[in-house]
Formats: structure tokens, C-alpha cells, sequence
């Protein structure tokens, strides 16, 4: 019986402070404004309600807080790229305006291909990715501009 009589006690007590919390929820909700009272927890920590802050986004990508990026000097692109003596191949690539977002698929001789970005190293080369294009990848070996072209399929035509 005592035992009966406390859970009762104990839900009506849990159901009060429900009612209350989602009483002054709503109100905060529908009013946006505080009670005068701030809100409190088990009545000794008193929690003042505050409204939400709202941040500055501009300003805190602006203001450098890890310092600033490494400079990387490019190499200069010539108008004419010579294609790479490498033993790779280009399966695909994805290009892209934003430059991490590029990527290339390439195999090293008989190997399975890799998926590379720019500014990643091949496995076992020189080579760096430097730019990814429509049909062709550019590659970076000591600053030396190489370039990794899709193998062209030529079509049959039928007449």
C-alpha cells in the first residue's frame, strides 16, 4: 500500500513539473518574451532565459583565427602540355569549379585504380595533381606541367 501510495505521489509531482515546463515553453514561444522569473531547477540553480545569439558568420571566417593559408606558388600552365611518360592511366575524372571537390581515377600500370584529388601525390611517382579538366588530367613533376589524356575510343560507323 505504501508503496502504491508513493508512485502516485511521485506522478503527480513528475506531472506538475511537466505542466509547468511545457506551460512556460509555449509562452516563451507564443510571447517571445520572459517571465519575470527566471526559470529554476530543482529550486537552488536559478537559469536565466536568454534570447537566442545570432553570429557573424563573415566575420569569423574573416578573421583568421588559425592564421592565415599558405601561399603555393602554381606552376604557369604553358599553352602547349606534353603528355606524361608515366605508366598511368585515366579512367575518369570529376571536375569541378570548387578545386577540392576534382577528382581523378587512375591506375598505375596493371593496378587498380585510385581516386585522387588535387594536390595529392600518384602512389610510387613524382607526380603531383596539379588541374583537373574535361578530358585530361595536368600533373606536377618539379614544377614541370605533364599531362594525362582519356584514351579516345574510335566508333564504328555503319552504313
Amino acid at each position: 500500500m505504501a508503496n502504491r501510495l508513493f508512485n502516485l505521489v511521485l506522478i503527480l509531482v513528475g506531472s506538475a513539473v511537466l505542466g509547468a515546463s511545457l506551460y512556460e515553453t509555449w509562452r516563451l514561444h507564443i510571447t517571445d518574451q520572459p517571465s519575470a522569473q527566471p526559470a529554476t531547477v530543482a529550486s537552488t540553480v536559478q537559469l536565466p532565459v536568454q534570447s537566442p545569439q545570432h553570429y557573424q558568420l563573415r566575420k569569423i571566417q574573416n578573421a583568421r583565427l588559425f592564421g592565415e593559408p599558405p601561399k603555393v606558388k602554381q606552376p604557369v600552365v604553358p599553352a602547349v602540355v606534353p603528355k606524361t611518360r608515366l605508366s598511368l592511366k585515366l579512367h575518369g575524372m570529376v571536375g569541378s569549379e570548387t578545386p577540392y571537390l576534382a577528382r581523378a581515377l587512375i591506375s598505375i600500370g596493371n593496378r587498380p585504380p585510385r581516386s585522387y584529388g588535387i594536390g595529392e601525390e600518384v602512389a610510387d611517382t613524382d607526380a603531383i595533381i596539379h588541374q583537373v579538366e574535361q578530358d585530361r588530367v595536368l600533373l606536377d613533376r618539379a614544377g614541370q606541367i605533364e599531362s594525362l589524356e582519356l584514351d579516345r575510343i574510335k566508333l564504328k560507323t555503319i552504313n
